[in-house]
């Protein structure tokens, strides 16, 4: 009896764990895009989340860029895309700090052999360019108030990042705000 009590409470911890409310940010920063007065400047339009800096102080790392991809008039985050580089992002909608919201796990991209190339395809069209905008885990469209999910992986980390949109003005700059979170853990179905 006991032990099926307890059982029912690691259970319901283990998915309580995957909800999110919190109100203190890690940091706050603002990125501008890289092509600005006719120069092609990545300092201040890359993110690092690794060390929390932008390019400029970060020894070039980075992990979110801005102001790289505009796709029907719109501006995009994009990510790293070195070969074996594995990040991916999901857009989780309008959110605050303030609400408590489930953190989905995201699966990494797949590993690709020494030497390979991995292969990237934006698709901008009228027609599908909706679909794609609704399954890449590679971009995502900058909303001011939308709350972000970052999973970074590559050869030397694997952690989680969320942040929000605060401020923005399209094609001129970003602010956001940002905190690495503990990793998620898939949900298990609960035993009858």
């Amino acid at each position: 009896m006991k032990m099926g009590k307890l059982c029912t409470v690691l259970v319901f911890l283990a998915c309580v764990s995957n909800v999110f409310a919190e109100n203190e940010t890690e940091g706050q920063v603002t990125l501008y895009p890289p092509r600005v007065a006719g120069t092609h400047y990545e300092g201040d339009a890359c993110f690092s989340f690794k060390v929390g800096a932008l390019k400029k102080h970060a020894n070039g790392q980075w992990d979110l860029g801005y102001g790289f991809a505009n796709i029907g008039g719109n501006d995009w985050f994009i990510l790293w895309s070195a070969p074996q580089t594995r990040t991916v992002i999901k857009d989780l909608g309008e959110l605050k700090w303030t609400d408590s919201f489930t953190v989905p796990v995201l699966q990494p991209l797949p590993k690709i052999r020494e030497g390979e190339t991995r292969h990237i395809t934006v698709d901008a069209s009228a027609t599908t360019g909706k679909q794609w905008e609704q399954t890449t885990n590679i971009m995502a469209k900058v909303v001011v108030g939308h709350m972000y999910l970052v999973r970074v992986k590559d050869p030397r980390s694997d952690f989680y990042v969320l942040f929000r949109v605060e401020d923005f003005k399209q094609r001129e700059f970003c602010t956001i705000t940002w905190k690495r979170i503990p990793m998620p853990r898939p949900r298990r179905a609960v035993p009858a």
